[in-house]
């Protein structure tokens, strides 16, 4: 699943990530207020890697956001 380009009404959003996940999830914020789809925030933008117990804080209303689909998907041991 993909979440889409969009911003937040709140003025800090928070993301908690709480597993290593080496193909996709990346969370990836536009540094241009201004942008209004993926290819637009993927001119200039920060991709922060999951990793397990990094805690990263932004002001969702100025900065476009989304994150990358998964491109495996990981099973629980039995």
């Amino acid at each position: 699943m993909r979440f889409e380009c969009h911003v937040d009404s709140n003025p800090l959003s928070g993301v908690l990530f709480c597993t290593d996940h080496a193909e996709g999830g990346e969370l990836v914020v536009g540094h241009d207020p201004a942008a209004t789809d993926i290819s637009m925030v993927e001119r200039d933008c920060s991709v922060i890697r999951p990793h397990a117990g990094h805690l990263v804080f932004f002001d969702a209303r100025q900065l476009p956001h989304y994150a990358h689909p998964l491109t495996t998907c990981r099973s629980s041991p039995s």
